[in-house]
Parts: structure tokens; C-alpha cells; sequence
């Protein structure tokens, strides 16, 4: 027996664990476990690392997506699937990251992680709200010095998150409307 490995694109490994010869996909079915699909023929390994949610309606799937630029440095973006046609659309753009998406409950916003991409600075994560349809994307935690974990919809225009705050790991809520913000646990570990 071999232990050796050959890999034929970037990336090979993701901190302390090399990627193996298999990645993870996006497959629908119906309920009975039939009529299964692939919408993730030739994409590589765009969906390592990554969290993947459907719409309350069923009819889209939202996933971050990771790209690797000139520079050989990640890219990831939100992209989403329709469960139907297959059709694969690029939600996110621009100088930062999106990932770890959750719908709202009307289907109409992602809540998402972001944070800017800068060579060899590690920047700050905050919550964006994206729109669905046009993918125009807002932070709304920039006042807020904390890491947030990946966000919960409490209703239509609040978020339930946790983030490490004075040695403990809090649970807070977050009005995506007006980004006000307080802590609903202060001792602990809350996740």
C-alpha cells in the first residue's frame, strides 16, 4: 500500500487536513430518495468548507462558493442553485467574502457571514443581509466588536447569533432594520 496522493488543482489542503479525491456536491431527489441529480457536474471543489440552506419554498438552494484567484488566494461567495433547472447564479461579488447563508422566512433575504479580503490580514466577520433577487449585500454588525457566529432569523427583521464577548460565549439579537443590538445572555456558553 501507498499513502501518496496526486492532486491536479488548488487547493490541496485546508489547515490541518488535506483534501481527498472526492468533494462534496449538490444532489436533489425526490422525497422517496429517486430521480437523484447532480447540479454540481465539473465544479471541483467549490463546495469544500462551505454550509449549504433551501429556501422556505423549496425552489432555491444558497451555498457559499470558493474560488481561488491569480494570487492562488480564496474567494468565496454566496451562489445559488435552482432545485429545478439546475441553474447555478453567483449572488455575491466584489472585495469580500460571504459565507454560511440562512434564508429568511420569506425567502427574500440571506443572512450571512462576510468579512473583507485583504493579502495577509485576517479582517473582521460581521453579518450581511443579502437580497436574494439582485444580491446587493449590507453589514449589520460593523458597530459591533465581535465575532459572530453564523446567524439565526428570529422573525422577519431579527437575528439570533453567539460570539465570544468578556470571556464568555453570549448569545445576542440583532435588529437588521435599525442594527441595534443587545446581549441575551452574558455568563457561559450559549451556541
Amino acid at each position: 500500500k501507498t499513502s501518496g496522493r496526486v492532486f491536479e488543482s488548488y487547493p490541496v489542503r485546508y489547515w490541518d487536513h488535506l483534501y481527498g479525491p472526492t468533494h462534496p456536491h449538490v444532489a436533489v431527489a425526490k422525497a422517496d430518495g429517486s430521480g437523484a441529480r447532480d447540479l454540481c457536474t465539473g465544479l471541483a471543489r467549490g463546495l469544500e468548507e462551505t454550509e449549504l440552506e433551501v429556501s422556505p419554498d423549496g425552489r432555491l438552494a444558497c451555498s457559499g462558493f470558493n474560488t481561488v484567484d491569480s494570487e492562488l488566494r480564496f474567494d468565496g461567495q454566496l451562489v445559488t442553485w435552482d432545485v429545478a433547472s439546475g441553474e447555478r447564479r453567483v449572488l455575491t461579488k466584489g472585495p469580500a467574502q460571504h459565507f454560511a447563508p440562512r434564508w429568511s422566512p420569506d425567502g427574500k433575504r440571506i443572512a450571512c457571514l462576510t468579512q473583507r479580503t485583504m493579502p495577509r490580514v485576517t479582517g473582521k466577520v460581521d453579518i450581511a443581509i443579502v437580497d436574494a433577487a439582485t444580491g446587493t449585500s449590507r453589514i449589520v454588525t460593523s458597530h459591533l466588536d465581535v465575532t459572530p457566529t453564523r446567524p439565526l432569523w428570529a422573525d422577519a427583521t431579527t437575528l439570533l447569533f453567539s460570539c465570544d464577548e468578556l470571556g464568555h460565549h453570549v448569545l445576542r439579537v440583532v435588529d437588521i432594520e435599525t442594527g441595534a443590538s443587545r446581549a441575551l445572555t452574558t455568563r457561559g456558553r450559549c451556541t
